[in-house]
């Protein structure tokens, strides 16, 4: 950071720019054009992203990323569709806009925000799931080295015999009981087939039970 520091001082008040043999420093401070100050308000809407997906506001607010935001004011605007301003890595609120005119509404809020204590228990659980898969990938790797005898002259080296073939064969069943997916049920297994028709129906092409094939033949003609 200190040469960088000293890199943009030296380049904005000793280097001088050939085109205007001024230093970066002299032409800005030179330069009369009037400077347009920028609002936080605008600058903020500037910086948010949307996915410009129409969404509606319900009694429960408005669904987004698998949560539920209530808008500032919301009553009386049950129904109303909506998009979704958001700032990225900031999911504690969200900006609306209607979704016809793109006219602002306000910010949502999110609802049923956790507790500061349930919040710190999910980081605390976090922290152990992260030091035990550490702990574990540790093991994994030194599960994956090799031993050598010792050697005091030069020769190639002797690998040492630390495994037996029943313990190779269990942990091979073991890795490939892990990647071999549950076998799925197929369709077939849960296909009902349908049943035919109830004794005494009348099936198109098929004479009735009680019907006389002759008078089914004159009848036709």
């Amino acid at each position: 950071m200190v040469l960088l520091r000293e890199w943009v001082e030296r380049h904005n008040t000793v280097d001088i720019v050939a085109r205007t043999g001024m230093t970066p420093l002299q032409a800005w401070q030179a330069d009369t054009t009037p400077l347009r100050e920028v609002s936080a308000p605008d600058l903020r809407a500037y910086m948010m992203s949307s996915d410009d997906h129409p969404r509606k506001i319900t009694s429960h607010g408005v669904q987004f990323h698998g949560r539920f935001y209530m808008p500032e004011g919301g009553v009386g605007r049950l129904g109303t569709r909506v998009k979704v301003h958001f700032m990225p890595h900031h999911a504690h609120e969200i900006d609306l806009y209607t979704a016809a005119g793109n006219r602002y509404l306000g910010r949502a809020v999110l609802a049923d925000e956790a507790s500061e204590d349930e919040r710190r228990a999910v980081l605390k659980s976090r922290s152990a799931r992260d030091r035990e898969l550490r702990r574990a990938l540790k093991r994994s790797a030194a599960t994956r080295r090799d031993r050598f005898a010792a050697s005091t002259q030069a020769g190639p080296p002797e690998r040492l015999p630390c495994m037996t073939s029943a313990q190779a064969a269990r942990e091979l069943k073991a890795t490939d009981q892990a990647r071999t997916p549950a076998p799925r049920q197929r369709a077939t297994e849960r296909y009902v087939p349908r049943l035919g028709p109830a004794p005494g129906w009348a099936v198109p092409g098929r004479a009735a039970p009680d019907e006389d094939p002759l008078m089914r033949s004159e009848r036709d003609e």
